[in-house]
């Protein structure tokens, strides 16, 4: 996390971790925003919770919660979010389940 201003969720993709965004975080800092580059579940030094046979554990709708409650706990009620392959998923499924949590949303190829 670095920067102070609008907060925006960076979500990285697989097989990456929040290193991805290591050289557009800098420029979004710069340009006044607050960011957020977390490891999403299972990924780098995230929790990594046992799995169950449908893999519910780490179903998108499990790691949009984490990532809300993540900003929650920042103090962020409101946010963008940008998602990069599985993190666009995990960005999608935020929007659907908390939608006044978004504030604007962006999935990258």
């Amino acid at each position: 996390m670095a920067g102070s201003g609008p907060p925006v969720l960076l979500l990285h993709g697989y097989p990456q971790t929040h290193v991805v965004w290591r050289k557009i975080a800098p420029d979004l800092v710069a340009k006044g925003f607050q960011v957020i580059t977390p490891d999403l579940r299972g990924y780098g030094d995230s929790d990594k919770p046992e799995s169950d046979d449908q893999h519910l554990p780490y179903c998108k709708r499990e790691m949009a919660a984490d990532q809300v409650g993540l900003m929650a706990a920042l103090g962020h009620e409101q946010f963008a979010v940008v998602g990069h392959d599985r993190g666009g998923r995990v960005a999608h499924r935020l929007a659907l389940d908390y939608s006044d949590a978004v504030s604007s949303i962006s999935r990258q190829h």
